[in-house]
């Protein structure tokens, strides 16, 4: 992708086979973090409103700044450049 992150040739080709442009964010993330990596982490680090009113939650490790902004920037730049799903 950029700044030596790469994903596998199988993990691009189903992003760009989707075609709604939802799937291929969820499917980016994916590809970057792993499903496990994602539900581990959270975008702010802050703890979720659904566990506000419970005692043991625990606030999740903030997801890589770099790799969000690799994705941001990878998406936008698909957006621009007008990507039409398959």
């Amino acid at each position: 992708m950029k700044h030596g992150l790469m994903i596998s040739s199988k993990h691009m080709e189903k992003i760009l086979g989707h075609k709604k442009f939802s799937l291929v964010v969820k499917d980016t993330a994916q590809a970057l973090w792993g499903r496990e990596g994602l539900a581990e982490c959270s975008y702010r680090s802050k703890l979720a409103p659904k566990d506000y009113k419970t005692p043991k939650a625990v606030v999740r490790r903030q997801l890589s700044p770099h790799k969000v902004a690799l994705m941001i920037d990878t998406l936008a730049h698909s957006g621009a450049q007008g990507w039409s799903p398959s």
